[in-house]
């Protein structure tokens, strides 16, 4: 009984990284969730590996075997769609913002780009 008890909590816990990876490849977004977490969980995780690898414990031998997978997924999917490597939020529209009214602009003549307010 005990064994069964291990066994469907581990499985819990290796179906449950599931709803998230599934979730970042629809929505293509990942913002929200710290890619320092997901390396912390990775290299925790790969060392309990190695921990349960060398103890021979097959339990969680496979269990951490799982986890590493998964946090390597969750890893790789918050870096290619999180902000870590993108610029803060808002200044992708700024720069649009400003180069959309520079391209505007670029045929109109002098009087017509000048403010009028900036002559007082």
């Amino acid at each position: 009984m005990t064994q069964i008890i291990g066994i469907v909590g581990n499985a819990l816990l290796v179906v449950a990284y599931i709803p998230q990876i599934v979730k970042i490849i629809k929505t293509k977004k990942a913002e929200d969730l710290s890619i320092w977490m997901w390396i912390a969980y990775f290299v925790g995780d790969t060392l309990l590996l190695i921990y349960a690898i060398t103890t021979n414990d097959t339990i969680f031998t496979m269990l951490f075997s799982f986890f590493t997978v998964g946090n390597f997924a969750l890893l790789g999917l918050t870096y290619k769609y999180g902000n870590t490597h993108k610029k803060p939020h808002g200044e992708h529209e700024k720069l649009e913002q400003k180069t959309n009214e520079k391209n505007e602009n670029k045929d109109k003549p002098i009087d017509e780009k000048t403010d009028s307010h900036s002559h007082l």
